[in-house]
Order: structure tokens, then sequence, then C-alpha cells
């Protein structure tokens, strides 16, 4: 996930996250609220790709994460 949104969440010594932020399609980063975060553990969401389609529970806000993910590979890979 880092390496395709750029990723970044950090978390508190209780497991909470503290932060989460990714990188739009435009090189934008967004800043995902605690309760929407990707998370890890028990309370995280699931992604991957199966024949040739991203899926991912990951829904923050009205972003379509996985149509966001496709993008970034097909942008970053396809060189």
């Amino acid at each position: 996930m880092k390496e395709i949104i750029g990723l970044d969440q950090d978390f508190y010594k209780s497991g909470n996250v503290s932060s989460c932020i990714y990188t739009d399609r435009n090189g934008e980063k967004v800043s995902v609220a605690h309760s929407r975060a990707y998370g890890r553990g028990y309370g995280s969401h699931k992604t991957y790709i199966s024949e040739n389609k991203v899926v991912t529970t990951w829904k923050p806000y009205d972003v379509d994460m996985a149509a966001e993910m496709a993008y970034q590979i097909h942008e970053k890979f396809s060189k």
C-alpha cells in the first residue's frame, strides 16, 4: 500500500490509529479520519488483486479506493 498509494499510518502504543494519510492520483496528500483509517490487526481492511482486478474493503469517504489503486498501479508500473 505504501508503494501504490503512499499510505502512511502511525499508531499510539494502545494500537489505535494516530494518523492516516495517502496520496491521490493528483499527487495530493489526503488525511483520513482515525475512524476511517486503513488500520491494522483486527480493525484493518483487506486489499488484494484477483484476476487483474483490485479488490479492497477500504472506502474512506466517497473515494473508490479500488479504482484509485488500479489507476496508480497502472501509472507507476506500466512504464
